[in-house]
C-alpha cells in the first residue's frame, strides 16, 4: 500500500485492503503507532497531541465497525460541526446510509445507547465526545478544541470514512443486528444486546440480554483447566454444534427450560466460539456463527445441547475450528 502513494498514509488508502489495516490497528494498538513505527508520520503526528491522538486512538479501538451508531454521531459532531444531534437525526442518516428500511423502536434503543457510550470516558482518558441531554448528544467541551483543528478533523473523518465504508461492504451478512462471521469481544455483546448488568461481568458460557440468548463456545482447553471444566464443545458437522451447559443446570431447572423451549418464550440464540481461551497470552474474541435453534439434548448437571445454526459454517472457518 505504501508504495501507491509520495505521502504519509490514510486509512481510506486501505478500503480494498481492510483485513491488513486491522491487524496492524490490533496489533498496534492504533494507526498512528503504526505510522509512527515505520516513520510514516506527517508534521502535525510528530507534534504529539496528547488530546487530539487520544481521541484518533478511541476511534481507532471502535475499527472494524460493530456497528454504524458511534461513528454516525461522530462525523456530525466533530466532522460536521454540530454542537448537538438528536435522536430522529441519527435515525434520518442511518435510513440514508444504509439505504434500507429500519425498524424505528429499535434503532432508537440502540442510538440512546450510542450516545451513552460516547459521553462515558476511555481507558484513563480525562475527556469523553460529550453528553446524553434528554434525546441529544451534546459535544462536549474538550471537543471544541479539536473541532477547531482542521488537520485533526481532515484526521478524524478519514477514520470514520474507511470504518462507515467496511460496514456497509458486510452489512448483507447480519443476524439480529449482528455481524455473522465478525469477532466480537463479551463486553462489545454486551453494549450491541443493550445489555443492562455492569460491563465485564459476562464470564460464563451463556449470557441473557433481553430476549437475546448469547451461548459461548471455546473448543480447545488450558492445559491447566479442572477436569470438571473440560466441556466436550465439538461440531457434528458445519450445521450442528453441542454446546454443554453449567453444572447446576438440568432439563427441569429454569434455565434448562429456557434452552430448550427458547422459540415458545419468542427468545434468539446467538453462537459465538473461538479456537482457543488464548493465543500468545492475549485473550481472544469469539466468532458470531450466527442464530441458531434447539435440535436436541441429554444428561442434567451439566445438559449437552445440540444447536441447529440458520447457515452454515463456512468451510475456511469451519477448518480453522475443528483442525
Amino acid at each position: 500500500v505504501r508504495a501507491k502513494y509520495d505521502r504519509p498514509l490514510k486509512a481510506v488508502d486501505f478500503l480494498y485492503e481492510g483485513e491488513i489495516f486491522e491487524l496492524l490497528i490490533n496489533s498496534f494498538g492504533s494507526f498512528y503507532s503504526v505510522k509512527k513505527a515505520t516513520g510514516d508520520m506527517d508534521q502535525w503526528e510528530k507534534t504529539e497531541d496528547r488530546l487530539g491522538l487520544e481521541v484518533l486512538e478511541r476511534i481507532d479501538s471502535m475499527i472494524p465497525l460493530k456497528r454504524a451508531h458511534e461513528f454516525l454521531i461522530l462525523r456530525e459532531i466533530l466532522v460536521k460541526g454540530r454542537k448537538k444531534v438528536s435522536v430522529e437525526d441519527i435515525m434520518r442518516t442511518l435510513k440514508k446510509e444504509m439505504g434500507i428500511q429500519i425498524d424505528e423502536v429499535i434503532q432508537e434503543k440502540r442510538i440512546l445507547r450510542a450516545f451513552r457510550e460516547l459521553g462515558e470516558s476511555y481507558k484513563k482518558h480525562s475527556w469523553t465526545y460529550g453528553e446524553v441531554e434528554e434525546m441529544k448528544f451534546v459535544r462536549g467541551e474538550q471537543m471544541e478544541e479539536v473541532a477547531r483543528s482542521e488537520i485533526l478533523i481532515e484526521m478524524v473523518g478519514d477514520r470514520i470514512d474507511y470504518g462507515l465504508y467496511r460496514y456497509k461492504k458486510d452489512f448483507p451478512i447480519r443476524d439480529g443486528g449482528l455481524l455473522v462471521y465478525k469477532k466480537y469481544s463479551r463486553v462489545e455483546l454486551q453494549i450491541l444486546l443493550d445489555s443492562h448488568v455492569p460491563k465485564g461481568s459476562w464470564r460464563a458460557g451463556y449470557a441473557v440480554a433481553g430476549t437475546d440468548i448469547c451461548l459461548f463456545i471455546t473448543m480447545e482447553k488450558e492445559k491447566d483447566t479442572k477436569e470438571h471444566l473440560l466441556y466436550d464443545n465439538y461440531f457434528d458437522d458445519q450445521r450442528i454444534v453441542q454446546w454443554i451447559s453449567q453444572n447446576k443446570t438440568s432439563h427441569s431447572s429454569k434455565v434448562g427450560e429456557m434452552f430448550v423451549k427458547h422459540r415458545e418464550h419468542g427468545m434468539r440464540v446467538h453462537i459465538f466460539i473461538r479456537k482457543a481461551r488464548e493465543v500468545d497470552g492475549v485473550t481472544q474474541d469469539f466468532i458470531y456463527l450466527g442464530e441458531a435453534d434447539y435440535h436436541k439434548s441429554h444428561g442434567d448437571k451439566p445438559m449437552y445441547i445440540k444447536w441447529k445454526l440458520h447457515n452454515k459454517v463456512p468451510d475456511k472457518i469451519f477448518l480453522d475450528l475443528t483442525n
